[in-house]
């Protein structure tokens, strides 16, 4: 498991900042801070790498299979803000 920082949350998916290697990148599993309020792990795939300085990296992430329930939740805590680190 490898931690990532939460940059930017949407609907159709989050933006992470890590130093996870870049070959580990594909699918991977979202788990948001406990102060999102949402406690589920949602299935996702990156599909963008931005490499930045002193090792870390940018993915940008799409949820795949979404229920209506969760895109709500999510789109209200996207209009709320960072919703924590």
């Amino acid at each position: 498991m490898y931690p990532a920082q939460l940059v930017k949350l949407g609907v159709s998916g989050p933006e992470l900042r890590t130093g996870c290697p870049t070959v580990v990148f594909g699918a991977v599993q979202v788990i948001l801070p406990l102060q999102a309020g949402i406690f589920a792990t949602f299935d996702s795939k990156v599909i963008s790498v931005m490499e930045q300085a002193a090792g870390q990296r940018t993915g940008f992430v799409r949820f795949g299979g979404l229920g209506w329930d969760a895109r709500a939740q999510l789109e209200a805590l996207s209009r709320a803000g960072n919703p924590g680190a």
